[in-house]
């Protein structure tokens, strides 16, 4: 609706007229150029009231006539051009009150006794721009054309009331419904109606509301509750009255009787109809639903609802979108329905949309219409209004164009935008344009409701009212939009934030039109006019490609980096010089600043701007034209690098809001604090800020944040967020009178004055919302808060004495404001607490409550008003919903617990000396009762009272034998009892009818649950370390159970006779080792995931078989399931024997390959006579149905792996966590195709790789693999390539067999071969030639004798008269190791053998002299040669007489060698 932004516009330019009036009046002379001004502004003044009063009228008729579209728009474009030259003006005042506030300080600076000018604008003069009055009177005259044309238009003028236009009336409502068409309801409807039931709810009148955003089915939920046959019977009369906005309450009380009494009422006046209604419902039992409520004057609904006061009792279902409609009308707390899941969306579209459709033609469109639906997200009207749309559609192009179209077009027949517009048409005027405005950021956008309100403030949407401030005033218009369902809420980090419905994000563009725009593409597409509102999310190229387009009408320009690129933005100076030129009507700019260069001073030409925020790395200094920039609010640096700011940062007296983040900053300039405008000051990351704070002394902690001088006189400062360290006091809090949010201080022991405490005054800080108090200074706590942190730590050289009464006396004065909602006291060292705590008056407004480490503390009283524990009538009930205590060693007693009507949840943990949570018991609303470490406590009274609890938790109480001897209450729905030794039974647990989750844990004299059964609605059972727990009765009439575990419960002997429930998804059975059977697997149609572990007797009849295979199975030392898993196809199998693994898909081959697993691997129980095979402590046999497990499962020692017989690709990627893995073997693996070298574990030493079938390329060159000592690749036939073969890392043991198709040039093999190389098969012909006769005579030595041996030697071709010349090439190698060959006898007897560690030398004509060349052979150990008998051995071991001809052929690179005649 192009109007949307109208009534916010025309508002501030009445603010303005005002403003600019007050020195028009003031002129006397006719001729003065203001004269005429003033003229213009009157008359403009009379025109811009004359057109409010006919905006109503055009709003409603916009959609359907084109004509008052156009005129709006034109309206709007002037309405815009007003704002802007009358805020022009309203910039020069406040340059003159800056300039004038300058003047008085040099005036006093120089000593000028004259009378200080006050600094009001009456007195202050201001000059006037060149050309206003020219712009103002164009203007006026622009805006007498549209006037004139309204009386074209037969536009009606209004008193300002709404009219609602008939055809967006919603149809009405009534209760009949066909159930049929109703998908995921179910719970709901099952809430509304314990809600209708509840006991807390009495007699008399109850309503309970249903409150959601249109086209939730709110009414679907009322209507299903409403038709229930058990809640009809419940009541004497039922009526359903569809209310819509029109709350008349005499059409309504006869509607009312009509509904009731099935009988037509001719009654009118409403005194009579409400004596006939008073009658009918006398002392009976009503059930009336009031659909569709608008309504929110308190004094209608009572006057609707007092003929009811006469009945017996009364239950209202009313459904409404707004919180503030429930709040007048509740009795209870509204029911808010969620959205519909996945799937039963799908189900819901199905059955509109494909309702007498083929299958065929179903599943071709269903892709479709499963991504239409994941666009509605769950809104059902939306689901349902696609699918009725898209019934009577045949082709695929329609259901596309459907698809990718991001607006589906608003007609009276799309249920979902109109229900949507219908909440957006009755929303106050002030509130469309905030919402309008949203629409400028992407979809699923997460909003921050402060962040948000800075931008509407600084767009002018937030309307005065009173002394309110702007920053309260916008909250209240989001809680008004969050009331009536415009954003959803959710939880992150402790924090709220926010997001907009798609559906509700569609209509807000529909209105908006190309007002707001969104880029978020790294390219610019067709750039429309009139873009005002701009979100850009990109890369630095798309900013600049902005310069060439049309902004002069642009108001926000919103600059996102994507994450991981948050630097690459705004780079070149003249690029942002030339953006800034083009966009002077900015009120709102955020963005990224890459360069080194300096901000230009162009800034200050943004005279509008009232929102700056620049995030940088790079800058390091503003540009002091930034402090010209008089109409900005919100100021926001995060530049890690700046180092100073401007010191006339004072100048900006708008600035409200000022977060710097900076690690360079050291001093702040002392004109911050002429900020008297300031509401928040957030220093939070400036970590090198340093200063001296008046009355504080020198903070010298450079981590510490730091304040400037002066500070106090920053009287609006509402938030100041950061952490600051003080030495001795606190004193700096007395002057933030105005402190809001959050407050913690620590270090609260080491105050020097216990007065300073006092003076503080935290009792009438009345704005601040939660206080957190630490006694210990250096306390570590997870605590989020986000506001001032104030650290007291002592000054050098001084002690402060710690004594009880002290701390009590510090408590005492520390006394926190009655509108408190959060209070954290740690370490507490006093006795008692003071009388403030759990004085009702203190505790007002307080919600939650934490008591923390108050280690002498042995009473915490609560809400108590006298020493009697009675409460005056007077006295409001207790706000406490969430009560915490924790490490209180001494505590005894809690009094006044029972007194804290809106308990939710009550934590205690670590009170060892705690008797009894409460003597006069526990509040009924209680939701969550946790209770850990109390070692005392031996019962629970009172239990079955608390009608409301939904959760209980105990855990460590080892003197519990009893949970409650009266039983538990039967609305509990989470159970967990963990650690409680002497905890025998759990008595009435089959009374429990609305137990979802039971877990219990660690108690072992427990023998049975339940005496009798298990509530039939448990969904999750956890047992675990029960010793003594013999069986679990009835587990077959557990007919809701999804999940259950039972871990080391050792004496179980039955599971289920009967059955396991069918509804089971998880079943975990662990450490089980009396368990003989478990029954009923063929009826787990859901199982999908088993998981049975170390359960030595288990059996299941092969026949009682898995319907379907679960998505994860486990199966785990429980040998009396091998049969089972065989026929169940369980088949990934796992042996594990101390640091060995094999894994196969064969049970065959397990057995093959661990043929002595029965003997050695197994031990069997000879007590048994089925002899089961119980596996030895180290070895493990695993089923599982996928290898996934294989990868979770840790195996950080295991030392050798062995994949045998896999059919199906493994998960090889998980191999290189495997650190420990020295040899991996894989085998018969046709699912191994290739095989990478970065799955490898890079200290593998041996790999065999064996009858992979489609195994084609090995990868070996990724990794310098020095490890590998050992290669085999045999029967491998398809696989064509091996790469790394040319490496350093040539493998000792090296086997090629059977492997046709593997092609080897001689660049994949070094200059030898290694001794122990096997090469087989077809490349045998390859590198093992066969030799001739007279080769194999010259390349062997022709002693006679049978025994060579050859270690760690290069190739040896003539080792005797014919030594090869191939030792010439031995010019650098390593003589490292023994050589010795067999030589005649004759020869050993002239050359015995020398054991000495020097060196032997022979000199022997038959060696050759090419060994001069080994001139850099290290010749570091023994050789020995036997030489012929002929020989003569000229000297031993004599190093005089080696010369060049000493030299010995050279070691192989590898370390070892091999004759070529084979023999090593």
């Amino acid at each position: 609706m192009a109007s949307a932004f109208l009534s916010s516009i025309l508002s501030k330019t009445s603010q303005l007229l005002g403003s600019v009036h007050r020195w028009a009046v003031s002129t006397s002379s006719s001729s003065d150029p203001r004269s005429s001004i003033l003229k213009d502004l009157k008359r403009l003044e009379r025109t811009l009231k004359r057109i409010q009063t006919v905006l109503h009228d055009a709003e409603e008729r916009e959609i359907r006539e084109e004509a008052i579209k156009l005129w709006l728009k034109e309206l709007k474009e002037v309405a815009y051009d007003a704002e802007d030259v009358l805020d022009e003006y309203h910039y020069e005042e406040l340059r003159a009150q800056v300039e004038a506030r300058a003047s008085r300080k040099r005036k006093r600076v120089e000593g000028d006794d004259e009378e200080e000018v006050s600094s009001s604008l009456s007195t202050i003069e201001v000059s006037i721009p060149d050309g206003m009055g020219d712009r103002i009177r164009e203007i006026r005259e622009r805006f007498d054309e549209i006037s004139e044309d309204r009386e074209r238009l037969r536009l009606r003028e209004e008193d300002g009331e709404r009219r609602v236009f008939g055809a967006l009336r919603p149809p009405p409502t009534s209760h009949m419904v066909d159930e049929s068409s109703i998908y995921g309801r179910e719970h709901d409807k099952q809430k509304v109606i314990d809600l209708l039931f509840s006991e807390g709810m009495g007699s008399g009148i109850s309503v309970i509301p249903i409150v959601g955003k249109g086209g939730l089915g709110k009414t679907t939920i009322a209507q299903l509750v409403y038709n229930d046959s058990k809640v009809k019977e419940r009541f004497d009369l039922t009526g359903w009255v569809c209310i819509s906005d029109d709350f008349d309450v005499p059409r309504l009380t006869k509607a009312i009787i009509e509904s009731l009494t099935k009988i037509s009422c001719d009654l009118t006046p409403l005194s009579t109809l409400q004596v006939t209604l008073k009658e009918n419902v006398k002392g009976k039992r009503v059930l009336l639903v009031l659909d569709d409520v608008w309504n929110e004057q308190q004094s209608l609904w009572e006057s609707l609802r007092i003929p009811f006061l006469g009945a017996e009792t009364v239950r209202i279902i009313v459904t409404c979108r707004n919180d503030s409609v429930a709040e007048i009308m509740q009795t209870v707390h509204p029911y808010h329905p969620g959205y519909l899941s996945e799937d039963d969306s799908w189900s819901l579209f199905e059955h509109y949309a494909f309702a007498g459709r083929e299958s065929e033609e179903q599943s071709r469109l269903a892709d479709i219409g499963k991504q239409i639906v994941e666009k509605c997200s769950g809104l059902p009207l939306a689901v349902k209004t696609m699918g009725s749309l898209l019934r009577h559609e045949i082709d695929e192009d329609s259901w596309m164009d459907v698809l990718q179209s991001d607006l589906w077009e608003l007609d009276k027949d799309n249920e979902t935008l109109a229900s949507l517009r219908l909440s957006y048409n009755r929303m106050p005027p002030h509130l469309k344009p905030c919402f309008i405005y949203c629409s400028m950021f992407p979809k699923d956008y997460v909003f921050d409701r402060d962040v948000l309100v800075r931008l509407w403030m600084a767009q002018g949407y937030i309307p005065p009212q009173g002394r309110k401030t702007m920053e309260d005033i916008g909250d209240e218009c989001f809680n008004d939009l969050l009331r009536r369902s415009f954003f959803d809420s959710f939880n992150y980090v402790g924090h709220s934030r926010f997001k907009m419905h798609d559906m509700i994000h569609d209509l807000a563009k529909l209105i908006a039109g190309n007002e707001c725009y969104t880029i978020v593409d790294n390219w610019l597409p067709c750039f429309p006019d009139g873009v005002r509102h701009l979100y850009i999310q990109g890369e630095e190229e798309l900013v600049k490609s902005l310069c060439s387009q049309n902004l002069r009408a642009l108001r926000t320009l919103l600059v996102s980096a994507r994450f991981g690129s948050i630097y690459r933005m705004i780079k070149e100076v003249t690029q942002f010089s030339l953006l800034l030129l083009r966009t002077e009507c900015l009120r709102t700019l955020t963005f990224v600043w890459k360069s080194e260069d300096e901000l230009p001073d162009s800034i200050s030409n943004l005279k509008h701007l009232r929102c700056l925020h620049i995030t940088s790395k790079f800058i390091k200094k503003l540009p002091g034209s930034v402090c010209l920039l008089y109409h900005l609010q919100t100021l926001i640096l995060e530049c890690d690098a700046l180092a100073e700011l401007p010191s006339g940062t004072g100048n900006l007296i708008n600035l409200r809001y000022f977060r710097l983040q900076t690690h360079c900053i050291k001093r702040l300039p002392e004109s911050v604090c002429q900020l008297r405008s300031l509401q928040t000051l957030d220093l939070h990351w400036c970590n090198k800020l340093k200063g001296i704070m008046s009355g504080i002394g020198i903070l010298t902690n450079a981590q510490i944040l730091c304040l400037p001088a002066g500070i106090k006189k920053l009287t609006n400062l509402q938030r100041l967020c950061g952490r600051y360290e003080v030495q001795g006091g606190i004193g700096v809090l007395k002057d933030l009178v105005n402190l809001q949010g959050d407050l913690c201080i620590s270090g609260l022991r080491n105050l020097v004055s216990i007065e300073d405490a006092k003076d503080v005054g935290l009792k009438y800080k009345h704005k601040l919302k939660r206080l957190y108090l630490f006694w210990d200074a250096n306390c570590e706590h997870d605590w989020y808060y986000d506001g001032l942190d104030l650290k007291a730590f002592l000054e050098e050289n001084k002690d402060v004495p710690a004594y009880e009464k002290r701390e009590e006396a510090v408590l005492e004065y520390l006394q926190p404001p009655a509108n408190l909602k959060k209070l954290l006291i740690n370490g507490y060292g006093g006795s008692i607490f003071p009388e403030w705590v759990g004085n009702p008056l203190s505790f007002a407004s307080l919600q939650e409550i934490h008591i923390i480490g108050c280690q002498s503390v042995w009473s915490l009283p609560l809400f108590i008003h006298d020493s009697l524990g009675k409460l005056d009538a007077s006295i409001s009930k207790s706000m406490i919903e969430r009560v915490s205590i924790s490490c209180c060693q001494q505590l005894k007693y809690i009094a006044g617990l029972h007194n804290l009507y809106s308990l939710k949840e009550l934590k205690i943990s670590v009170c060892p000396r705690l008797l009894i949570l409460s003597e006069e018991g526990l509040p009924s609303k209680l939701q969550k009762l946790h209770i850990e470490e109390c070692q005392r406590l031996t019962s629970l009274p009172g239990m079955q009272t608390l009608t409301s609890l939904q959760a209980l938790i105990i855990k460590n109480c080892p003197q519990l034998r009893f949970l409650s001897e009266e039983g538990l209450p039967t609305n509990l729905q989470d159970l967990h009892i963990e650690k409680c030794q002497r905890l025998i039974s759990l008595r009435g647990m089959q009374n429990l009818t609305s137990l979802e989750l039971l877990t219990i844990i660690n108690c072992p004299q427990l023998r049975l649950l339940s005496e009798e059964r298990l509530p039939t609605n448990l969904q999750d059972l956890h047992i675990k370390e029960c010793q003594q727990l013999i069986s679990l009765r009835g587990m077959q009439n557990l007919t809701s159970l999804e999940l259950l575990t039972i871990i080391n419960c050792p004496q179980l002997l039955l599971l289920a006779e009967e059955g396991l429930p069918s509804k089971l998804e998880s079943l975990h059975i662990e450490e089980c080792q009396q368990l003989t059977s478990l029954s009923g697997m063929q009826n787990l149609t859901s199982l999908r995931e088993l998981t049975i572990q170390n359960c030595p007797k288990l059996c299941i009849h092969v026949e009682d078989q898995l319907s379907s295979m679960p998505h994860h199975v486990d199966i785990i030392d429980c040998p009396g399931l091998v049969n089972w898993c065989e026929i169940q196809k369980i088949n990934c199998i796992q042996v594990v024997s101390g640091n060995k693994l094999t894994i196969s898909n064969s049970w065959e081959k397990i057995m093959h390959g661990f043929h002595d697993l029965t003997s050695t691997e197994h031990r069997f129980d000879e007590s048994s006579t089925s002899r089961v095979a119980l596996l030895q402590p180290r070895s493990h046999l695993f089923f599982s149905n996928s290898w996934e497990s294989f990868i979770k499962r840790p195996q950080a020692k295991l030392e050798e792996l062995t994949i045998w017989s896999c059919m199906h690709i493994l998960p090889l990627e998980g191999l290189p966590e495997l650190t420990s893995l020295q040899r991996l073997i894989i085998k018969d693996c046709p699912g191994v195709r290739l095989l990478r070298d970065e799955v490898l574990p890079s200290m593998l030493k041996s790999l065999v790789l064996d009858s992979c079938e489609n195994l084609r390329c090995l990868q070996l060159v990724q990794q310098n693999r020095y490890a590998l000592e050992e290669l085999q690749i045999v029967n491998c036939p398809e696989i064509v390539m091996v790469q790394g073969l040319d490496r350093l890392f040539f493998p000792k043991f090296l086997t090629i067999e059977r492997c046709p198709q593997l092609l080897l040039s001689q660049d994949d093999w070094r200059p030898f071969i290694h001794p122990c190389a096997e090469i087989a098969g077809e490349l045998e012909m390859k590198f093992n030639p066969p030799h001739s006769e007279e080769t194999e005579n010259k390349e062997t030595i022709d002693d006679g004798t049978q025994e060579k041996q050859v270690l760690n030697c290069v190739m040896i071709e003539r080792p005797n008269s014919v030594v090869s010349s191939r030792f010439d090439a031995a010019d650098d190698c390593n003589m490292g190791q023994f050589l010795q060959l067999g030589l005649p006898s004759g020869c050993r007897s002239q050359c015995p053998v020398q054991n000495n560690a020097e060196p032997l030398w022979v000199d022997n004509n038959a060696v050759s002299p090419m060994f001069d060349d080994a001139a850099d052979c290290n010749m570091g150990q023994f050789l020995q040669l036997g030489l012929p008998s002929e020989g003569v051995v000229s000297q031993i071991g004599n190093s005089n007489t080696m010369g060049s001809d000493r030299s010995i052929f050279r070691q192989g690179a590898c370390g070892n060698d091999v004759l070529r005649d084979g023999r090593q």
